[in-house]
């Protein structure tokens, strides 16, 4: 059996990284944890891969089944005003990247899984003051179902 959430986490990592942008600059994509940010930087946005439960589904004596979910947490901070609007921007373009609405392009699991579906479970929006900047969180629970066909 594959471990279903090394594989989801570099597909997402590959589908997202150079793919989102705002005002024509990258977002750039991080694993679990994004860099602390000086005290000083200007506006921010980035997007970090985080927290994915995989649980048994629909198991056959020919695959294995296996519902996946990735938390996608996007985070954009000024330090004046600013609001929520850049994080649902960067939500959309991560939304029709991630759960097209044709099948045929869902993310790629490689040879021996098959995303049978994907589907937003949930969508929060979170605001907070860090002490320098008003930071927006736009953050998404994104569900896998998935087969991995056993091999001889």
């Amino acid at each position: 059996m594959v471990e279903v959430g090394t594989v989801l986490g570099v597909a997402y990592f590959t589908a997202l990284n150079g793919q989102v942008s705002l005002n024509g600059s990258p977002v750039p994509v991080y694993d679990n944890f994004a860099p602390d940010l000086p005290s000083n930087t200007g506006d921010f946005q980035y997007i970090v891969l985080q927290n994915i439960a995989t649980t048994p589904e629909n198991e056959s004596k020919c695959n294995f089944g296996v519902s996946a979910v990735m938390t996608v947490n996007i985070v954009t901070g000024f330090l004046g005003t600013g609001g929520a609007r850049n994080s649902r921007l960067i939500g959309d373009q991560v939304l029709k990247i991630i759960i097209p609405f044709a099948t045929s392009a869902y993310l790629d699991f490689g040879i021996n899984l098959q995303n049978l579906n994907t589907q937003l479970q949930t969508s929060m929006e979170l605001v907070e003051n860090n002490g320098t900047h008003n930071v927006y969180r736009k953050v998404y629970r994104i569900k896998h179902s998935i087969i991995q066909k056993q091999t001889a």
